[in-house]
């Protein structure tokens, strides 16, 4: 914590330095140079200590996506402007609320160390029902071949629901926009093909079992399937849950490795936005996908501004800090009461309300009605209780996260631990740009998911999967 006091007051010191001039937009500069410094001065400790080195410890992981979304964002949002915010310079109630914005980030940064470092997380962990360490081969076989019928019956259920096959590729855009509503437990049901893979997946390691199955049915199936949603994240994680299994269960992966892993992600956004955009066929497709090839041989500020663009948590906090209450008053927790009735399917209450609050916000303070926008965890607990509720959602994030790698992995529950870590670990570190109800409504249906899977595969006899090949560090 000395590190991070002093990287405050050097940033201080040297941001007054840099923007000596720039008297209307120092404090913004060393805001954003503020956040740089301490996920900075906290990932030097995480990561480049031996002792503390794990590739996938979800804390450097967090803090990453937290300078991308409010740290890197902002220093592009200054320089090109924003789709939501407008082009630079800012009319002066935009400015004054994207300094508060920043300003309300950094203190969300600091709750969320806190709740991190804090020993209550562990205490938590240490407190709750170990995981089967053991799965049974026979019973492992079983959970993989009705995981797998399940997911697939769900797909071709989700797919009929959204208008058939055709429209479910061609049309992206308005599918993930506003055809997903009423089939959250049909996609649900469809996640299971990625649980076999998980299962066969490890088994295949351990024991060379399931070859077959693994690689010429589950994966191709996951890949395809990611493919067709149009999103990157459900097409990335099946590459990432795989990197991340072997890391724990066979060899540990290095930072070199998943520096490539990051980049060879990055480089498919432009493909996958070209899908989410507006065309008629396949041969349309390519072309705006070749399109966008040139433009970014062109000019490489074209990629960059494809990934930047895909992340507006800046945008958003900047939004609900300007606009409440003027916009709308502030809500003092009523945008979290649908929590309590996501569970009922919408065929059963066709009066449910909209559990996302995305689609709320975009409503009330983008005037939108054909889109979602998440105003990320920060912004939501302003529009509920101010700062308040930006530090209570923090510390809560940072306690979680610290819980779940100490339960998962530091206590070393063997192929349960390094299943739920999995199943939660991109979750957890993409928390930062939800919306607190779609985060928790997804979240508790994994925990669900996880618990009965492990207690159905698990079992003393047959074989014993490994604990995870390599000391991780204590918490």
């Amino acid at each position: 914590m000395g590190l991070i006091a002093w990287s405050v007051i050097c940033t201080i010191s040297a941001t007054y330095l840099i923007a000596d001039g720039l008297r209307q937009l120092r404090l913004v500069y060393l805001l954003v140079v503020t956040i740089f410094f301490i996920v900075g001065a906290v990932l030097i400790c995480e990561v480049f200590v031996p002792r503390r080195r794990d590739t996938f410890a979800i804390l450097p992981w967090s803090l990453a996506f937290f300078l991308l979304v409010f740290g890197v964002r902002s220093v592009d949002v200054l320089l090109n402007g924003s789709a939501y915010l407008g082009e630079p310079p800012f009319d002066s109630a935009t400015r004054a609320a994207f300094q508060l914005a920043l300003f309300y980030a950094i203190v969300g940064l600091v709750a969320f160390l806190g709740g991190y470092y804090s020993r209550l997380g562990v205490a938590l962990a240490n407190s709750l029902q170990i995981l089967p360490r053991r799965w049974n081969r026979r019973r492992a076989r079983t959970v993989i071949l009705v995981l797998a019928g399940v997911g697939i019956v769900g797909n071709v259920v989700l797919t009929a629901n959204l208008g058939g096959l055709r429209h479910y590729l061609l049309n992206k855009s308005e599918v993930l926009n506003t055809g997903m509503g009423g089939n959250y437990y049909v996609a649900w049901l469809g996640s299971m093909t990625g649980h076999s893979l998980f299962v066969a997946y490890a088994f295949w390691l351990a024991e060379r079992r399931f070859c077959l199955l693994t690689w010429s049915v589950l994966f191709p199936l996951n890949v395809a399937l990611g493919l067709g949603s149009g999103s990157k994240g459900a097409f990335l994680s099946t590459f990432l849950t795989l990197v991340m299994i072997f890391h724990y269960l066979k060899r540990r992966v290095s930072l070199k490795f998943m520096t490539l892993f990051v980049v060879a992600a990055l480089s498919t956004f432009p493909v996958f936005n070209a899908y989410r955009g507006n065309f008629k066929d396949w041969s349309e497709l390519w072309s705006n996908v070749r399109g966008m090839s040139v433009r970014i041989q062109d000019d490489k500020r074209v990629l960059v501004v494809s990934l930047l663009h895909r992340f507006t948590g800046i945008d958003m906090l900047t939004i609900a800090v300007r606009d409440t209450p003027r916009v709308a008053a502030f809500q003092f927790g009523k945008t979290l009461a649908p929590i309590a009735v996501a569970w009922i399917p919408r065929g059963l209450w066709e009066g449910k309300p909209v559990v996302s609050f995305g689609r709320v916000f975009a409503v009330r303070y983008l005037g939108s009605e054909d889109e979602a926008a998440a105003p990320t965890i920060l912004g939501e607990g302003y529009i509920n209780f101010h700062v308040v509720g930006i530090i209570g959602i923090c510390v809560t994030l940072g306690l979680l996260s610290r819980g779940v790698y100490h339960y998962c992995i530091v206590r070393g529950l063997g192929i349960s631990g390094v299943y739920a870590y999995v199943m939660f670990f991109e979750s957890l570190v993409r928390a930062w740009e939800w919306n607190i109800p779609g985060w928790v409504t997804g979240f508790l249906p994994s925990v669900a998911t996880v618990v009965a899977i492990s207690v159905w595969a698990g079992g003393s006899r047959s074989t014993a999967l490994p604990a995870p090949g390599h000391r991780t560090r204590g918490s």
